[in-house]
């Protein structure tokens, strides 16, 4: 016994669309601005100061203002007159004596004969107190700002975009298979 088959086979289809993808830019240039603003620089100075009092050593040398000159003349002629008045006073005392028999002119010119008999000298070539000198520092100061950048920037596009792609289908294939001629139930 024979049996006919058909077959028949459906091959497979792949069917394949692409979609480019899309791209839109609209609008002008962008605007671009920069700023600057200037720094600054500015420095402050003063100077030390040097303050050198002498006055002291000066005046344990002698050397005097005109002024503390004047006063310290003006205080040894006050003394003197005070002094001198005061023995006139005294001498005029011992001079009325003479009418009592006294002899006070040979005592008077003996006291004032000598009157300068102890002299001291006194040389100094230094100073006892030194000479001050005292220093007022000075500053700088130095005050830097540096320059300021500002940036704006605007843009103007607009940009769509629409994505591409691939798309695939595919139909799977097929086999039909089917029997000719007369059918036979057979048990075996």
């Amino acid at each position: 016994m024979s049996i006919n088959l058909r077959i028949n086979t459906e091959n497979s289809q792949v069917n394949t669309r692409t979609v480019d993808a899309k791209m839109k830019i609209e609008g002008q240039q962008g605007n671009f601005e920069l700023k600057k603003d200037k720094g600054s620089f500015r420095i402050k100075q003063k100077y030390d100061e040097i303050d050198i009092d002498n006055y002291r050593a000066y005046k344990q040398l002698n050397l005097e203002s005109p002024q503390d000159l004047m006063k310290t003349q003006a205080n040894k002629a006050q003394q003197k007159a005070k002094s001198d008045l005061s023995s006139y006073v005294r001498d005029g005392e011992a001079l009325m004596k003479i009418e009592n028999k006294g002899d006070p002119i040979i005592q008077i010119a003996e006291k004032n004969a000598f009157k300068h008999n102890n002299v001291s000298l006194n040389v100094e070539h230094y100073p006892e107190t030194p000479i001050e000198v005292k220093v007022k520092e000075g500053y700088l100061k130095v005050e830097a700002e540096p320059d300021k950048f500002q940036v704006k920037s605007n843009s103007n596009l607009r940009i769509d975009v629409k994505p591409g792609g691939v798309y695939t289908t595919a139909t799977t294939p097929q086999v039909n298979i089917e029997a000719i001629g007369e059918l036979y139930d057979s048990k075996i």
